[in-house]
């Protein structure tokens, strides 16, 4: 009975669709109207509405979809750099010396490469579903219905961390440089930086459009190039070496300081350790969906 009605439901519903898009003139009604197993009505390769599968309701799409797609090129490039070049930078230099030049590279080839073919994996899915609505419920929607609220959650816990890290970050480095400058002794506790960087990241987080991060993304761009930059210059000239803030108080440099000088190293426990850091070195994919959604050439060559 439960499926009559859906069945029902969704009947009525696809009338009523086109016959709205008929009075609001946006078909011909001799156009021949076919419909997908999602429940999207189409005309030949143009999408026109969308079916709530559970209520049987349409909702008219290109209107939103135009709207949506206010992206550019520049901009979705931007954001994906900054959500690639994250706090992950920071801990590549410690892996680097835990497998060696030779072992490191392959592991940074080898995540790079299957972040790369996870994303094009992405675009494809985004590609099937047609529309400006992708996202990862509307994939598990169509793969494993069963499984929509624990793939959203997953995306959620990833997310959360990532986020977390960043404040990790900030609370361990900030209050060093409030006392090196000689700020308030306020500024010299962790818990403080937090909770700026947390009252600092609220009102971004609650932009309706992705894009409208382009000019942010850029200025951490910015910081994170400095940020190689410095981190370069101490690692490969010895006469900033004295600088650094682990520096041997008998001269020299502490083994937990020195930058690798091995280029093999035979496997151990800590070289596994650190696959973790490569491979979350080149995570973007909470953040495809959006873009792809956001473009309005979105397709997979594009993407």
């Amino acid at each position: 009975v439960r499926a009559h009605n859906q069945s029902t439901a969704r009947a009525r519903g696809t009338v009523d669709s086109v016959l709205t898009l008929i009075e609001l003139e946006q078909i011909d009604p001799k156009a021949e109207m076919t419909q997908s197993i999602n429940g999207d009505v189409h005309t030949g390769d143009v999408e026109y509405a969308e079916l709530d599968n559970e209520e049987g309701q349409a909702r008219l799409l290109p209107e939103a979809a135009e709207k949506a797609a206010e992206g550019t090129i520049f901009g979705s490039t931007l954001n994906l750099l900054n959500t690639l070049v994250g706090a992950g930078m920071l801990a590549l230099p410690y892996a680097y010396a835990q497998q060696g030049y030779a072992i490191g590279t392959v592991s940074l080839f080898l995540a790079a490469t299957g972040s790369f073919f996870g994303l094009y994996l992405l675009s494809l899915c985004a590609q099937r579903l047609g529309s400006s609505n992708a996202s990862y419920g509307a994939v598990a929607e169509l793969v494993v219905p069963r499984a929509v609220l624990a793939i959203d959650a997953a995306v959620a816990i990833k997310c959360f961390g990532v986020a977390t890290s960043y404040l990790i970050v900030v609370g361990d480095q900030m209050p060093g440089i409030a006392q090196y400058f000689g700020w308030a002794p306020l500024f010299e506790r962790r818990e403080v930086w937090i909770l700026i960087s947390m009252l600092a990241a609220a009102p971004l987080s609650f932009l309706p459009r992705l894009s409208s991060l382009q000019a942010t993304s850029a200025v951490a761009l910015m910081a994170a190039a400095y940020l190689a930059s410095i981190v370069f210059a101490f690692s490969w000239f010895a006469n900033l070496e004295a600088h650094l803030p682990c520096r041997h108080p008998t001269g020299g440099l502490p083994p937990s300081c020195a930058r690798p000088a091995v280029v093999w190293e035979s496997p151990e426990l800590s070289m596994l350790k650190v696959v973790p850091i490569f491979v979350f070195s080149f995570t973007c994919h909470q953040n495809i969906f959006l873009v792809h959604n956001e473009l309005p050439n979105n397709s997979a060559r594009c993407l």
